[in-house]
């Protein structure tokens, strides 16, 4: 019933790039441990009014392109990371009749009543009209007309309902034991034959009855339980929050990117000054979009322009030099210098890109405020000033675990294919690996406001 317009500490997805057109207020450290990408999201509203909000916030973003063994060495990272702003304006459609919704499952509540009680009824009246002759020869049937009725019990609820149901068929299952023991006794077999045709008509002369005793409390029951959904709701029906029917949400975003990393620059070089080059690169993006939500439906569409380059295609390879020495005269003496960088066709290029994103929320166990996100999205490229990137098309799936009351570390997983129609399938350090599965850990500052 009520609408969550706002996540407020985990995001719902994020691509190989750490990249997502969702916005949500968040406060959190996302990390794909896989693809060793590190995001920091601060995103905030401001609200001018019940139905319209300023957003505004920062993301911080560092990923290590090559080994991540080298993070505790003395050797060059080759790294890359990027520092946006975003500014967006979203406005939320009011429902207005939130004393009707409330009323709406009150009266059903009461019909709901309504229908057990008359259930309850018809049940006790078809016991009473099963005909005790017929109880006095089978003791099958005379456990299911003294156990089946529901006279004695004044509140009728599926704790009830569901001990009913059990007391009636152990009983039944303890006349039928009972049956079978007397007759194992006799020690003549015909007469255990004969004993057991007996039990065999007992047992159909009273199934029709207990067949549809049971069929009357399986609907007993269900009705139960669902009046137990409708005071559920009633409990959770907060009457002083506002109640929206969707949330659309303008927003723009752009910043500064940079790479640094070592360059094989000149193989044949004769030296390690002239072979390799310590490289800065410095780049900028930015992204206009739209995002559209629904209770827990969550839909973005941006569009987005970067000036990059294509560290994440390069190959790293670790080269040693050794260098020998003849002071020693009982053998040789050599000392060696290890080198990691990233070697193959350095680009500097302008991607833009049309990126769309779906998210839908799944309600796991309310009570301990568990949540997955089933995520999907979609992004188009294309590429100005590269000689060797053609225009190609990422899409990926994926799940996070949220947690709308604790800020504790969940994660999520995604798997995603860089070139869906393989255009780029021919050429060498690309995009890196064609399909890419991601591990994402979530530390979160503040816990997620999920109401549903």
């Amino acid at each position: 019933m009520v609408l969550p317009f706002t996540v407020l500490s985990q995001n719902l997805l994020q691509d190989q790039d750490g990249f997502s057109n969702i916005i949500v207020p968040s406060t959190l450290l996302n990390l794909d441990i896989t693809n060793k990408v590190a995001t920091f999201d601060f995103i905030n509203d401001y609200s001018f009014s019940s139905t319209r909000s300023l957003y505004y916030g920062i993301q911080i973003k560092g990923k290590v392109e090559n080994d991540a063994g080298v993070i505790f060495t003395n050797e060059k990272i080759a790294s890359n990371s990027s520092l946006s702003l975003l500014f967006g304006y979203s406005t939320k459609s009011q429902i207005r009749n939130k004393d009707k919704r409330l009323q709406a499952i009150i009266n059903r509540t009461n019909l709901l009543t309504n229908d057990l009680e008359d259930a309850k009824k018809q049940l006790n009246k078809y016991v009473d009209e099963i005909n005790e002759s017929l109880t006095f020869t089978n003791p099958l049937l005379e456990v299911i007309k003294s156990k089946s009725s529901l006279k004695d019990k004044k509140i009728i609820n599926t704790k009830v309902i569901s001990q009913h149901i059990k007391s009636l068929n152990a009983s039944y299952k303890s006349a039928l034991n009972n049956l079978n023991k007397e007759n194992e006794k006799l020690g003549d077999e015909n007469k255990k034959r004969a004993g057991l045709e007996r039990i065999d008509s007992l047992i159909d002369a009273a199934n029709p009855y207990y067949t549809e005793i049971s069929n009357r409390l399986a609907i007993m029951l269900n009705i139960a339980q669902d009046i137990d959904k409708k005071f559920s709701e009633y409990n959770d029906f907060d009457k002083t929050l506002n109640f929206f029917r969707r949330r659309d949400l303008w927003f723009a975003r752009g910043g500064f990117n940079g790479s640094s990393f070592k360059y094989d620059d000149v193989p044949d070089a004769t030296t390690i000054s002239e072979r390799f080059d310590d490289v800065t690169f410095n780049g900028w993006n930015i992204e206009a979009g739209y995002n559209f939500n629904r209770r827990l439906t969550y839909f973005g569409l941006s569009i987005s322009s970067m000036y990059t380059n294509n560290l994440s295609g390069l190959d790293d390879t670790t080269y040693t030099l050794k260098t020998s020495g003849d002071q020693i005269t009982d053998g040789d003496f050599s000392t060696s210098k290890t080198i990691t960088a990233m070697s193959g066709e350095f680009e500097k290029f302008t991607r833009t890109s049309i990126n769309i994103d779906f998210s839908r929320v799944m309600r796991v166990n309310k009570q301990d405020n568990l949540y997955l996100s089933a995520n999907a999205y979609l992004r188009r490229r294309f590429y100005s000033n590269s000689t060797s990137l053609k225009n190609n098309t990422v899409l990926g799936v994926g799940l996070n675990a949220i947690n709308s009351k604790k800020g504790s570390l969940l994660g999520g997983i995604f798997v995603q294919t860089n070139d869906l129609s393989g255009a780029n399938a021919g050429e060498d350090s690309t995009l890196g690996k064609r399909i890419t599965f991601g591990v994402i850990a979530k530390a979160s500052f503040k816990a997620t406001s999920i109401r549903d």
